[in-house]
């Protein structure tokens, strides 16, 4: 059995089995339509402890909603095992629902592990017919610590009305895959209303990530911020709305690591 097959077969046991506590969440679909309608409108700027707030998340309100504590929800924390005293993490909010409206969404994890070279990647929405459209990936990480960003390729389309579960396993060079740092956690591809289609075209970039924020959509809200931070790395105000959006979230801590796909950007330069 190949490498890439064994973890998967691994990543795939786990999250049947629920092995540990807490060690997988699946994020809890909306009982209403598939259809994404946008919340009323926040752009305007808001005072706050004397604190210019450009950037508000709020979460999406749905009849069922999972929350998880930090320590458990492998949605956003490094799973069973910690590695010399440190936890990868998922830029995610605390709540399991990761909404996107996107086909190929980009994941942030912060990575911790220099010394760790590779990591296998697993992403497959499940049903009764069992898994549909599972995609394995070994990924090269870099030599530094830093915040790594995940693409969801082109051979992979995320349809709206589907949770695909994902799972990210550190590879550590002659240790069993159950020891292994684990990340898992899902993404609910969601389709947009017409109104807020009509907003998100005739935006400038530098107003996206507040109007995806506003309505609820994390993972673009955060990877089109993360793409401003590239575009512009001096800009303050880029740079406070990204403290500001991963502060409420109870990510702060997080803020200033490198966005290591900045590098890749200056380097295509």
């Amino acid at each position: 059995m190949s490498q890439t097959k064994f973890f998967r077969a691994f990543i795939t046991a786990s999250l049947t089995s629920g092995l540990g506590v807490g060690l997988f969440s699946i994020a809890t679909e909306a009982k209403s339509s598939n259809t994404h309608k946008p919340m009323p409108s926040s752009m305007h700027l808001a005072k706050c402890g004397g604190v210019i707030k450009a950037i508000q998340f709020k979460p999406p309100k749905f009849e069922s909603q999972s929350s998880l504590g930090r320590e458990q929800a492998t949605t956003r924390c490094g799973g069973y095992h910690t590695l010399h005293g440190e936890r990868a993490i998922s830029l995610l909010p605390e709540t399991a629902n990761s909404l996107t409206t996107s086909s190929h969404p980009t994941l942030l994890i912060y990575n911790p592990y220099s010394s760790i070279r590779e990591a296998e990647f697993s992403i497959f929405s499940r049903s009764s017919n069992g898994d549909d459209g599972a995609y394995d990936a070994t990924i090269s990480l870099p030599e530094r610590r830093g915040i790594i960003s995940i693409p969801i390729p082109q051979s992979v389309t995320l349809e709206p009305g589907k949770t695909y579960q994902w799972a990210l396993a550190f590879v550590v060079e002659e240790a069993e895959p159950s020891v292994m740092p684990l990340l898992q956690g899902s993404i609910q591809p969601i389709a947009l209303s017409p109104e807020l289609a009509k907003r998100l075209r005739s935006a400038a970039p530098e107003q996206l990530p507040a109007i995806y924020a506003e309505n609820g959509i994390w993972l673009d809200a955060l990877s089109s911020l993360a793409n401003l931070r590239c575009a512009k790395p001096n800009k303050p105000a880029v740079l406070a709305d990204w403290r500001s959006l991963l502060t409420q979230v109870n990510l702060s801590k997080y803020a200033g690591e490198t966005l290591l796909q900045c590098d890749r950007s200056t380097a295509k330069q």
